[in-house]
């Protein structure tokens, strides 16, 4: 590799590459792995491959994430004191958006999972503008080893910034900047960009798209209509796993009949149907299933309970069993919680796309989403943590009618 970056030799082929790779695995199996010959070995990249003439299929998640945020984290060794004067010990740079966390922690598991068959390509659509704009550009540019792709629309506009001081015990407040509105011809560019990518378009050279996956984060910025969330459920391709992780203004897209996973947390739950919050919430999620034709709907609640409950073609709605998942003490210190919800709903469409049933699915997302709140940075998590979680979650169906149900999954 010395050689070949001082120009003395080639790159090597992707046959070379994979078998010095295995070669490299065999021969450190040998010695006593330390953590820096761990770090060295996952530098290793295996380039990725070359298109073939008759064309290559990338099984695809596209994300839509299209009211991101350049981040700053601000953290502090005591309470925020409101109306006073707060001195942050510490200052990190990152990416924020709902779409941009969720692409983070997808792509972090499609490629650092040994035991899938085929890696997750990973799509990212976006606006962007500004110097803040490109600093996220950059960042998702850089989550390796093998890059996002991204359908950016720069925008005249820049990119809002979020703020998020955290002060000790993971207690974070946010504070957002307003985005300014999205020009007519930027949002035209998106519209034609997403049409091309759901029509099995896009990708490098003469590689064709086949979306497994199509997830909508978030509100859309000022300027962009929810109707262009609408005709993305519209234009789902057959056999493609859609999530949405938003709830304001999508009674237009939850009424296409397209959505497979809806996925938000109690609050946004209970103002959805406007119910009361202290309300036990497996006759609200039942009520939801009624008034709105979609598959699945999981809802969070922190570190508390969380519940899904999933469309039976033998029993109507308000007859359909819930399923209760209660979540483990976190082995470590909670670091920062942001960003959990949306490393939940990524790792939950992922296994869907790998044919992961919802039920397990969610658990795993959970599992991904406890793990994350135990990193700095948000959307980010350690696969270690992640499977020892899972294992720990206790999934069962909610007693009713005074029935106890002791299934467990």
């Amino acid at each position: 590799e010395t050689e070949r970056q001082a120009g003395m030799c080639d790159a090597p082929s992707r046959d070379e590459a994979t078998e010095d790779k295995k070669t490299l695995i065999k021969h450190i199996h040998d010695l006593r792995v330390t953590p820096e010959v761990v770090q060295l070995l996952a530098r290793v990249q295996v380039p990725p491959p070359a298109p073939s003439d008759d064309g290559d299929v990338l099984h695809s998640v596209l994300v839509l994430g299209l009211n991101p945020a350049f981040a700053k984290l601000l953290q502090f060794v005591s309470s925020l004191h409101r109306g006073g004067v707060n001195r942050a010990s510490r200052m990190t740079e990152s990416i924020g958006g709902k779409g941009q966390n969720f692409t983070k922690a997808a792509h972090y598991y499609s490629n650092n999972n040994e035991h899938i068959k085929q890696r997750l390509h990973i799509i990212l659509a976006q606006f962007l503008g500004g110097s803040t704009g490109s600093f996220v550009q950059s960042h998702m540019d850089g989550l390796g080893p093998h890059k996002v792709e991204q359908l950016t629309v720069t925008t005249s506009s820049p990119t809002r910034t979020c703020i998020t001081c955290m002060a000790p015990g993971g207690e974070a407040t946010e504070i957002i900047e307003p985005q300014a509105a999205v020009l007519d011809m930027e949002v035209d560019a998106m519209r034609d960009g997403l049409r091309g990518l759901l029509h099995g378009g896009g990708g490098s050279g003469r590689v064709k798209i086949s979306l497994r996956g199509l997830a909508i984060c978030g509100t859309c910025p000022p300027g962009v209509s929810t109707l262009m969330y609408k005709e993305a459920a519209e234009g789902k391709p057959h056999g493609c796993v859609l999530l949405v992780d938003s709830f304001k203004d999508i009674a237009s897209l939850l009424s296409t009949g397209k959505v497979d996973v809806l996925k938000i947390n109690t609050a946004e739950l209970t103002q959805l149907m406007g119910a009361d919050p202290a309300a036990s919430m497996a006759p609200i999620l039942r009520q939801a299933l009624q008034q709105h034709p979609v598959a699945n709907i999981c809802v969070t609640d922190g570190p508390h309970r969380a519940y899904c409950i999933s469309r039976s073609a033998d029993l109507p709605p308000h007859l359909t069993p819930v399923f209760f998942y209660t979540l483990p003490p976190l082995p470590r210190d909670v670091v920062n919680p942001i960003g959990a919800g949306d490393t939940c709903s990524a790792i939950t469409l992922v296994k869907m796309a790998e044919g992961e049933g919802i039920v397990v699915a969610f658990q795993w997302g959970l599992a991904a989403a406890s793990a994350s709140c135990m990193q700095l940075a948000p959307a980010e998590f350690d696969m270690f943590d992640m499977k020892a979680i899972f294992h720990s979650i206790q999934c069962e169906l909610v007693p009713d009618d005074g029935v106890t149900y002791t299934d467990k999954v």
